[in-house]
């Protein structure tokens, strides 16, 4: 537990011990205790303050910072010559170690006529699609969905399928996959 990240919180929304001390019940002496890190509350505390200042529990133990970012010049790639595809994760993968993420998500341009994989192909985990500029085909066993701009499609884990571009114009892809595969 961070009391430091208590007290930014609390400033930030221009509440004073004694405002918060109010709202929670606590003594403002108590809520400086906790912030100066001299006290450790109870779960129960925490959820109240949390819940008094309209912030998410985890506000207070987990740090966010700038190398949560994944900006696009920097994401991790992955050509497939195959396919002729690139992925580029935006999210952290399991290789990034201090985040150990439990999904991954995948930003794909295929071109006309391109596909994600030379093959049907299956994973252990499930994955959502969304398509955000043109459409693609979905392909599974022997059916085919067609999903366009805007729509979405939800896949269970080890069913055989591929995406393919089958339009005129390139189609722009995001895929989530959990838990992560990569």
């Amino acid at each position: 537990m961070k009391g430091e990240r208590i007290k930014k919180i609390r400033a930030e929304k221009g509440m004073t011990l004694k405002d918060l001390a109010e709202i929670t019940g606590f003594t403002p002496s108590y809520i400086s205790q906790i912030e100066r890190e001299i006290r450790q509350p109870s779960l129960e505390t925490l959820r109240k303050i949390a819940s008094s200042l309209n912030v998410p529990l985890l506000a207070f133990m987990v740090d966010f910072d700038d190398s949560q970012v994944i900006r696009e010049k920097e994401r991790k790639k992955v050509f497939i010559p195959q396919v002729q595809t690139e992925y580029e994760f935006i999210t952290p993968t399991l290789s990034d170690e201090n985040i150990k993420p439990n999904m991954v998500g995948l930003y794909v341009e295929i071109d006309p006529g391109k596909a994600v994989s030379e093959k049907l192909i299956s994973h252990s985990g499930q994955e959502s699609i969304f398509v955000l500029e043109g459409e693609v085909e979905v392909q599974l066993y022997d059916q085919s969905f067609k999903i366009k701009k805007g729509d979405s499609f939800y896949l269970r884990e080890n069913v055989p399928h591929n995406i393919q571009n089958k339009g005129q114009k390139k189609a722009i892809t995001i895929h989530y996959f959990s838990p992560p595969i990569y």
